[in-house]
């Protein structure tokens, strides 16, 4: 009996945590909004196909499979493409492992999920005015976005797989590894309330990179790291700042030039990881991306469709409008499959148009595909409603 109380207790004690850990993100002032949200219905996926369904199946387990073959010694994924960004490239395909119920000691995958983690903690400074920064040497691209995708992966592996955990292989203490790395995302915020390539640049911002940051922030603060809410509104004040009049996102402050769909629709996703469902700001971006059409999958207007493609798929499935998912991820699903190669297990060059994420590696579009595709499962805490 008195084993039966403390349990029940304990259940209690848990759930009023969540509540609080759940009210103390949401914004203190709800501004602009345009409706009153009401339930929030189920989403299903019903209006794909039994063939659809089975498409997805195939590429998610076909990119799991190549992925892992992809890793190398040091816990890292990618070929040789993929090396001047592996810190982000590993960070994703983590993501993808994790994605699909992989942990560090269940799954097909939990050596690959181990030996990232392990990887991933190597790059962390240890000590110096940048600890807690992500770095790896000949590792030119990632910067911060690569330290923002990587505090998510640990944020997501420490969330679902046992708080307090020492990994495998790792040098210390992951929740002291994310915590460090979350106060460099704090302290590299600008006044302006955005993030730039560079950890602690006062003055330059660019959009993608505080997306990143914004996703990685909730991630922590979701698994009980400590974030003022005052980082998030000036984040989101940031993003406000950069929308324009049609609800589209410009890529700077200091960029005047039309928005692109890709940072549209990372805007979009990250206005609702900063709690404003319901906001102006947000039914804007929604409403820029969705009216396009057809011409959401004209990727000569892209440079970055899967690094697109992956923020808009979230961007629906935190809409809470079912029957605009059910519109439009079938689609989404025929052009990823459209791309597949059944050979390689992965999205190959010759597939699709010539664009920057060729330089990327195959890796990268593999890793982002593939964690696309598993938005639906809602496995990663991060995808949870």
């Amino acid at each position: 009996m008195r084993r039966l109380l403390i349990q029940l207790v304990t259940v209690f004690s848990l759930g009023v945590l969540a509540f609080v850990f759940a009210r103390h993100w949401e914004p203190s002032h709800e501004v602009d909004r345009i409706d009153s949200g009401g339930p929030v219905p189920a989403v299903s996926v019903s209006s794909t196909t039994n063939e659809q369904d089975e498409r997805a199946r195939k590429m998610i387990n076909g990119g799991l499979l190549s992925l892992s073959k992809a890793q190398n010694p040091d816990g890292s994924i990618g070929g040789k493409k993929a090396q001047p960004a592996r810190i982000a490239i590993t960070s994703l395909a983590l993501l993808a492992f994790l994605a699909d119920g992989n942990s560090e000691n269940r799954g097909a995958y939990a050596s690959h999920v181990r030996d990232a983690v392990a990887f991933l903690c190597r790059c962390s400074l240890r000590s110096g005015e940048r600890k807690g920064y992500f770095e790896a040497n000949g590792d030119t691209v990632s910067r911060m976005h690569g330290h923002g995708y990587a505090t998510l992966a640990l944020c997501q592996a420490y969330g679902q797989y046992g708080a307090g955990r020492k990994f495998a292989g790792t040098s210390g203490d992951l929740k002291k590894i994310i915590a460090d790395a979350v106060d460099v995302i704090v302290r590299s915020q600008n006044s302006a309330g955005g993030w730039f390539y560079y950890p602690f640049d006062s003055v330059e911002d660019e959009g993608s990179i505080t997306v990143c940051m914004i996703q990685a922030l909730r991630a922590a603060r979701n698994i009980g790291f400590a974030v003022s809410p005052v980082i998030i509104d000036r984040a989101v004040n940031y993003i406000r700042a950069s929308q324009n009049k049609d609800g589209s996102v410009r890529y700077s402050l200091r960029n005047n030039r039309s928005g692109t769909f890709e940072l549209t629709a990372a805007a979009c996703a990250t206005l609702a990881y900063g709690g404003r469902y319901h906001s102006r700001e947000i039914a804007l971006a929604r409403s820029n991306l969705w009216s396009r059409g057809e011409d959401v999958f004209n990727e000569n207007s892209m440079s970055y469709p899967f690094y697109g493609y992956f923020y808009a798929l979230q961007a629906l499935w935190f809409d809470f409008d079912e029957s605009r998912w059910n519109l439009w991820f079938p689609r989404f699903v025929d052009w990823y499959w459209q791309r597949w190669d059944d050979n390689s297990l992965s999205y190959p060059e010759n597939t699709f148009r010539r664009h920057k994420e060729i330089e990327l590696g195959i890796e990268y579009r593999t890793a982002l595909a593939t964690l696309s595709l598993q938005i639906p499962h809602h496995i990663l805490p991060i995808f949870s409603r």
